[in-house]
């Protein structure tokens, strides 16, 4: 096992793992002073605050199977929290048409990342899905172009659309069809800018 160490050499502090047990606590001088030129070294054992607070030990088992429970079991209407999501990517392309200093970029991923992330979590998997595409195309720019916002716009109405229809599977035909649009429109666009 492993014991980590914080050495202070003449106001400079290193952290030291030493795979081997107090005894050789010699030996990290050693090692410090070769490294360093300097035969001054003071040796601080950190403090496990952190640690004594939380604890050794991970989750009940009790407690891991409750919290899935919970989320297998919830029953929140996702369609209000997915719209103030898309209402979000709304609003921040309309201030962004109006001041072109504005990130649009990462306002865009962090909402799209969002309804990825809680689609699942809501039993949502078709917005998932189709999050899923446009925030994989944003990953690989780092800026917006009209073209981006043609893209995230044509989403919005889609995602719209799964909602308004209690589209939740990502297997059903109007999920595959919108995100097979959607991934092809993504591809070309990738194409595009490879060329």
């Amino acid at each position: 096992m492993a014991s980590a160490f914080v050495v202070e050499i003449i106001g400079f502090t290193l952290m030291i793992e030493v795979y081997a047990d107090s005894t050789q606590e010699s030996a990290l001088f050693e090692i410090a002073s070769m490294h360093t030129g300097v035969d001054m070294a003071k040796l601080i054992m950190p403090k496990n605050t952190l640690k004594k607070k939380v604890g050794d030990g991970g989750f009940k088992q009790e407690d891991l199977m409750k919290a899935q429970r919970a989320i297998d079991d919830n029953d929140v209407d996702f369609r209000p929290i997915a719209d103030k999501y898309l209402t979000l990517i709304h609003q921040a392309i309309a201030e962004y048409n109006n001041d072109k200093s504005i990130d649009l970029h990462s306002l865009l991923l962090d909402q799209l990342m969002q309804l990825r992330a809680q689609g699942s979590l809501f039993r949502y998997s078709s917005i998932s899905a189709i999050s899923d595409t446009v925030v994989d195309l944003l990953d690989t720019i780092k800026k917006v172009d009209a073209t981006i916002i043609e893209i995230v716009e044509a989403y919005e109405k889609s995602t719209k659309v799964l909602l308004l229809k209690g589209v939740r599977n990502s297997e059903d035909m109007i999920c595959k069809a919108f995100v097979t649009e959607l991934s092809n429109v993504c591809k070309k666009y990738k194409d595009r800018q490879v060329t």
